[in-house]
């Protein structure tokens, strides 16, 4: 998620997440395009988008931070073996 590639940034995305759904609201108001028949929703399932969304980019950040500290577990490790070695 964007929450790997981007980390930090919470509040942001979530603001951007709940942007596009007031801009699938007014969409579906005026029915442009005939979007109204794909996107018109009620507030408890954009609330749930919302949610969602943000456990995707919650659990993109766990995902990095158990990726560091995997990398920074292999390079120390690779470390000692250097100085066992010496």
């Amino acid at each position: 998620g964007l929450g790997f590639l981007v980390p930090d940034q919470r509040l942001i995305f979530f603001c951007f997440g709940a942007l596009w759904e007031l801009v699938e609201y007014i969409l579906c108001n005026i029915n442009f395009m005939g979007v109204q028949a794909i996107w018109n929703e009620r507030i408890t399932n954009t609330l749930w988008d919302l949610w969602f969304n943000s456990i995707g980019y919650f659990m993109g950040e766990a995902l990095l931070a158990y990726w560091i500290q995997r990398k920074r577990a292999e390079r120390a490790a690779a470390s000692n073996k250097l100085q066992k070695t010496d």
